[in-house]
């Protein structure tokens, strides 16, 4: 079993840690200093979305007792590994990211090789690369953002609006602007990116931009 995963994204390769090379770390921590530690996920939701919830409570990775929470959405009926096993997929991530809050398999960020490895897998169906700086990323997302809003009957002169609304979004979420993003955070909104959109037409059409 590869614990670690090379994977080329931007045209650039970077080696991530998988969710089991994470767990193999923890367990080695914990037993080495012969402590008891607990990795426990359950399903939750928010409104009418599901999340895997994954709890850790163990020594971190530098020996220090901590507690750790991280979720993860369930995407049903998406792309990729998300469309055959959504819950499966939504687990990995959460015990990766609760592993990573405690300091396992961090060097090249937070989301582990199994959570960008699908993050670039459903990015390269539905979603554009929005993690490069490189104006044309910005041109492909805008040309996803208005062809969902063509197909919700949406008119391109108020997609437009729906567009400056999902980057604006973006920016506040990830604190930066689209075409500065780090893979972490492009991988993150690629998996939020039809939320987003979402929220975003439906903030548009209260405010009665959209008829």
């Amino acid at each position: 079993m590869d614990l670690t995963v090379e994977i080329e994204r931007n045209g650039r390769k970077t080696t991530y840690v998988t969710v089991a090379g994470r767990i193999k770390a923890a367990v080695a921590v914990n037993a080495a200093a012969k402590a008891a530690y607990e990795l426990n996920t359950y399903l939750d939701s928010v409104g009418e979305d599901a999340y895997v919830v994954a709890e850790y409570s163990g020594l971190s990775a530098s020996g220090a007792p901590c507690r750790t929470k991280a979720r993860s959405k369930v995407l049903y009926g998406g792309y990729g590994p998300n469309r055959t096993n959504p819950v499966e997929v939504a687990e990995t991530s959460a015990v990766g990211r609760a592993l990573g809050f405690a300091g396992y398999g961090i060097d090249a960020g937070v989301a582990s090789a199994d959570e960008i490895d699908v993050a670039t897998t459903v990015a390269a169906g539905v979603v554009p690369d929005v993690g490069v700086v490189d104006q044309s990323k910005k041109k492909a997302l805008a040309e996803y953002v208005f062809g969902q809003c063509r197909k919700k009957g949406i008119r391109d002169s108020h997609a437009q609006e729906v567009l400056q609304c999902v980057l604006d979004r973006i920016e506040s979420s990830v604190g930066v602007d689209v075409d500065r993003m780090s893979d972490d955070q492009a991988a993150y909104i690629r998996q939020n990116l039809r939320e987003i959109i979402d929220g975003c037409v439906k903030a548009v059409m209260t405010r009665g931009l959209v008829t």
